[in-house]
């Protein structure tokens, strides 16, 4: 019998394929004799020459595995291409090496082992693995096996590695340790029973190969990598298993392109290429979006939210709407804490709304729901401020605000005492429905006049003050002041008969088209109306004593001159229209200018929010007996920020509303157990509590001593009681109505004092000078002060106890508002321009003497022209006061120039002259001046200022010498003690008695005393490397020596920049920089960089190094 082949027949001959791919050697091997990719559109042809008998991919395949010695026959006919053409194998990759990896190889797959890796480029890595790494991945595996000698499935075991990790793993060292950029796919693997060798196959989109044998015989596991390069684009390694959880955690909260630039930042070395581990932002962004949706209970957000209200959220999920879509959600622990609040407080309510925290919902239809608003109901308590409930809802109107208090309250949550919300008429509809029995504001505040309701609702006075900001935002700076500070004396009062007078002067000077004086002599109505709110403004005189207008009545309005309109007036609309019909009246005069504050808007406005006016006003305060003066919501708006800042920190956009109501539900859980923690612990929580609810204040305004002007309802003590108790002897500062600095405040009622023995004391054990701390002569009197004191201690561990930083009032809103004053009396508001440094390339040289002079480094002169000038520009009686000396004083006559008239050529001109007569200067070959004025403050200063010095001293002899006169330029003193214990003249000048005199033949001792003091003082503290200090210690004043009644104020002072140091000794050190700081207005830093184009505000907490103070004498 014959035999035969088994098997079918081949459908194509193997001597055709053969000739085929012969045909086209020269296109399928490369010069390197590597096989060109399998991608490539040759396999393509030569199949259809076959007749698509045979695959692209199968053709591929007999080339590279060199299939009846096709490559070898190749790359022999190619005998014509140079040898040069050739790679030869890396040194790491010698033959040996080559050999020794087939011989392993051979053990699993020898054929194909050999034709990859000894004909092409081939390099070699070894990689080194910690023994414990790699065999925490080593797992055996169970698999049944055939045997057809029994017939039946064979168990067996054999070593493998935990799939879905050990290939990242290869991978990432890979990575680390070689300059490899392929992404390889892991083909198969295998590792011996004992563990102590292995084999690795994968494969790279780019047609390259990686074949590793593995040893792991030594200290450490070597993984030999034999890898062959190709010629196409590299793919990336697949993100999935545990290492594409562990990602999308880490970017669950970042971006997708934050991750790749952060991970690159950190892996990649410039003119890298990507890393194969470095996955694509597309991949990240669908296992981020994988991950994140893993979590959700549904898929859609308000199924995940019913879900979580019969599961997680029972009895914290009260209420799901679909259609409008809302939630209202709120804790049994927050109820509870709230009754406690209001079963021992008057309970106040902050109620505000935000958007941009939730994304819209996709309804059935496709169509996406409104814009959906998080709605807060805050509680103010000592350790901060705390949500007691809550709603997320798409629709605003005023029924599903008090759906949503009507459920709140009806939960068991009492009605609170007060409630603040903004000017939203939307939300002062739903409180005023929710917790009172008047079904509409103009209701509500009608029945305001007859007597109060049960619930005080109230509109933020910072909202409220926002629309009128913005109503006169186009108005001149003064006029803007005026007219806000006016307003918010309007909603500071606290009676009708206050209401009456200031509202009848704000519309009368809106109105009038003219002020000033009759023809008879006498001021018109407006120009009294005028003075009267200007009077009220910046000082603290009582609006009963203030100068009256004859159009405001002295009799209130009775209650039956009014009727209850439901439309969009009411009682108080009617009030204001009696008040406004007397300020038409009183238009009828003329004065003999125009009215500068002629703004008719304003009136309107005022008079269509005469509508809301007990509640944005504090005029129903006290028949309440309770209420914050002003109002104020502050408090939900910082918990909004929490919410964004904190709680939403690193989300990208917004959150699904089920996400969000969860993460909240948690982060309220977490706040509530501390507030009841301090609530149940803290034995001081209910003392500050009732302190804090039953003073009618929610913020105590500057306090001044005991006279009109320093006068302050914020302070409990009784004054008339007081004042018998206190001597006879006043401060004569107060007396003339002058205000203290703001330098010393009474150690126990915390008012600004002067520091003056009729005014104040010093506390035994304080310091002198600047910030000494004293005790006003009332508190003196009184006695207690110890007492008081050690009341106050407090445990203030590393420094977390007290608030650095307390917030100031609000500006508008004060009875003794002296800054308030600065800015409608002073200059200080204007904008200077900044002078030109002379290194500036813009600049052309001056001509002096015919020659053209180049002048240089100017910082340092610049820096004082600059505070010269701000504080002749915001001190007219200092322009008035220095015009007589400046001849001489050339800065002086430059900065009042410069004042009258601008900036100008000439002025740059003057500056050349006076660092020409105080530096001289270079020749240059071109004929030029070159004038360098790098150099300290002292050497501009001493000549500049020799005839009009700081200070004179007079020196006397015991033996009757000559009276010797010493002229102090601009003295030196000392940093720290001045830091330390402020400017003590006396002191700090180093004056001293009992020293031998200068004359010869005379041994008597002399003494010496300041004898003048000049208008602007100087004073220099000379630059250290440690002189750096913050502008808020400063001293901002010193007594006048020689008069009780004058005092000098700072008005700026030169910041030095030192230089960076040199990296090397061969470069050249730089020089520094110099800039000004000037206190304009008393109140406002602002910085002068002659290299820069513009002035610049700065915060009092900014750190200088001070080398020259300024300061201006200014009388008390």
């Amino acid at each position: 019998m014959s035999s035969c082949r088994r098997g079918r027949r081949p459908l194509m001959d193997k001597q055709r394929i053969i000739d085929s791919l012969m045909k086209r050697s020269e296109d399928l091997i490369l010069p390197n004799k590597n096989v060109i990719s399998k991608s490539n559109e040759i396999w393509t042809e030569i199949s259809k020459e076959l007749g698509n008998a045979i695959a692209p991919s199968s053709l591929y395949v007999i080339v590279t595995c060199n299939r009846f010695q096709v490559r070898d026959n190749m790359i022999s006919s190619e005998r014509a291409h140079d040898e040069s053409n050739f790679d030869h194998i890396h040194s790491t990759g010698n033959s040996s090496n080559i050999s020794s990896s087939s011989e392993m190889a051979n053990n699993v797959n020898n054929q194909s082992m050999e034709s990859d890796i000894d004909t092409g480029e081939v390099r070699k890595y070894v990689l080194h693995i910690p023994r414990q790494e790699f065999e925490s991945l080593i797992m055996e595996k169970k698999y049944k096996k055939y045997n057809r000698s029994t017939k039946k499935n064979v168990s067996r075991i054999h070593k493998t590695l935990m799939p879905g990790l050990w290939e990242d793993m290869i991978t990432e060292k890979l990575v680390r340790q070689t300059p490899v950029t392929c992404g390889y796919n892991f083909v198969n693997h295998y590792i011996s029973m004992d563990t102590k060798s292995g084999i690795i196959n994968a494969n790279c989109n780019c047609g390259g190969k990686l074949r590793a044998s593995i040893d792991n015989s030594g200290p450490e596991v070597e993984v030999t990598c034999n890898i062959s390069k190709g010629d196409s684009k590299c793919g990336k390694r697949w993100l999935r298993g545990k290492t594409r959880h562990k990602i999308a955690r880490a970017i669950e909260e970042k971006s997708a392109h934050i991750y790749r630039a952060q991970r690159a930042n950190k892996e990649m070395c410039p003119g890298d290429a990507e890393p194969p581990n470095l996955y694509s932002s597309p991949v990240l962004r669908k296992a981020k979006s994988e991950y994140i949706s893993s979590q959700y209970l549904d898929k859609d957000p308000v199924k995940s939210i019913f879900l979580s209200k019969q599961t997680t959220g029972a009895n914290i999920i009260q209420n799901i709407g679909l259609d409008p879509f809302y939630v209202h959600y709120w804790t049994s622990h927050q109820t509870s804490i709230y009754k406690k609040y209001c079963s021992k407080f008057t309970s106040c309510l902050y109620i505000d709304a935000t958007g941009g925290v939730v994304r819209k919902i996709k309804k059935a239809d496709g169509s996406k729901t409104g814009n959906i608003f998080l709605y807060h109901s805050i509680i103010r308590l000592p350790s901060g401020q705390f949500s007691v409930c809550q709603m997320l809802s798409e629709v605003h109107n005023t029924n599903a605000i008090n759906y949503w208090l009507t459920e709140w309250t009806r939960s068991g949550a009492p009605i609170p005492k007060e409630v603040v919300t903004d000017a939203s008429r939307a939300l002062l509809s739903a409180t005023i429905r929710a917790f009172t029995n008047c079904k509409s504001i103009g209701e509500y505040a009608d029945s305001l006049w007859h007597k109060p309701s049960a619930c005080y609702i109230r509109i933020d006075v910072a909202h409220f003050i926002k629309i009128y900001a913005s109503l006169v935002k186009d108005l001149p700076r003064r006029v803007r002041v005026f007219y806000l500070g006016s307003i918010g004396q309007l909603i500071l009062s606290k009676s009708l008969k206050e209401a009456e007078k200031i509202l009848g002067s704000i519309l009368l000077v809106s109105q009038c088209e003219t002020e000033g004086y009759l023809p008879s002599g006498e001021p018109c109505k407006s120009e009294a109306a005028k003075y009267f709110l200007k009077e009220i403004i910046t000082s603290s005189e009582e609006i009963d004593q203030a100068a009256d207008s004859e159009f405001i009545s002295e009799n209130l309005p009775q209650d039956e001159d009014f009727t209850v309109n439901d439309g969009n007036s009411n009682i108080w609309c009617q009030w204001g229209e009696v008040i406004d019909k007397r300020v038409q009246t009183a238009r009828a005069e003329i004065g003999d200018r125009e009215n500068a504050h002629f703004f008719p808007a304003l009136s309107k406005k005022l008079m269509n929010d005469l509508y809301y006016f007990p509640m944005w006003s504090c005029v129903v305060q006290n028949q309440f007996g309770y209420g914050r003066i002003p109002a104020s919501s502050a408090s939900v708006e910082g918990e909004f920020n929490k919410i964004k800042t904190h709680l939403l920190s690193g989300v990208t956009g917004s959150l699904r509303a089920d996400v969000f109501v969860n993460r909240h539900v948690d982060y309220l859980s977490g706040r509530m157990k501390i507030i009841q923690s301090k609530m149940d612990n803290d034995d001081n929580a209910i003392e500050k509590l009732s302190r804090e609810h039953s003073s009618v204040t929610e913020s105590v305004t500057n306090i001044y001593c005991t006279s009109a002007t320093h006068a302050s309802d914020a302070i409990s003590v009784d004054r008339e009681e007081i004042a018998v108790e206190a001597s006879n002897s006043l401060c004569p500062a107060c007396q003339n109505e002058d205000k203290p600095s703001g330098a010393h405040k009474c150690v126990v009622c915390l008012k600004q004092i002067h520091a003056l023995d009729s005014c104040s004391i010093p506390y035994k054990g304080s310091g002198e000078g600047y910030g000494q701390k004293r005790i006003c002569l009332e508190c003196n009197n009184v006695g207690g002060t110890s007492v008081i004191l050690a009341s106050r201690e407090e445990e203030n561990w590393r420094g977390l106890a007290k608030s650095s930083n307390p917030r100031r009032a609000a500006k508008y809103l004060q009875k003794n508002n002296y800054n308030l004053n600065e800015q409608l009396t002073s200059d200080a508001n204007r904008k200077l321009l900044v002078i030109k440094n002379g290194s500036n390339l813009a600049l052309s040289p001056i001509v002096l003497g015919g020659r053209n002079v180049y002048v240089i480094f100017t910082c340092t002169f610049d820096s004082i022209y600059q505070i010269i000038l701000a504080a002749l520009c915001d001190r007219k009686n200092l322009q008035e006061s220095i015009s007589e000396i400046t001849v001489d004083n050339p800065l002086l006559a430059m900065a009042l120039d410069v004042l009258e008239n601008g900036l100008r050529a000439c002025s740059y001109k003057k500056r050349g002259a006076m660092l020409h007569s105080i530096f001289g200067g270079k020749d240059q070959p071109d004929g030029s001046l070159l004038i360098n004025c790098e150099s300290s403050v002292v050497e501009i200063i001493n000549p500049i200022f020799r005839d009009t010095p700081s200070f004179r001293e007079t020196i006397r002899c015991s033996n009757n010498c000559e009276v010797r006169i010493n002229t102090l330029v601009c003295p030196y003193i000392d940093f720290q003690e001045m830091k330390n214990n402020g400017l003590e003249i006396q002191d700090i000048l180093k004056f001293s008695d009992n020293t031998i005199c200068a004359n010869e033949n005379c041994h008597g001792s002399t003494s010496s005393q300041i004898s003048f003091i000049g208008e602007i003082v100087l004073f220099e503290l000379g630059y250290q490397e440690c002189q750096v200090m913050k502008l808020t210690d400063i001293p901002v004043y010193f007594k006048n020596p020689l008069n009780d009644k004058e005092q000098y104020q700072l008005v700026g002072l030169v910041n030095y920049t030192p230089p960076p140091p040199k990296r090397r000794s061969s470069e050249n050190q730089g020089i520094g920089h110099s800039t000004a700081y000037c206190l304009r207005g008393g109140y406002q830093w602002v910085e002068y960089d002659d290299l820069k184009k513009n002035e610049r505000n700065k915060k009092s907490n900014v750190y200088v190094q001070p080398v020259l103070l300024v300061f201006v004498r200014n009388k008390i």
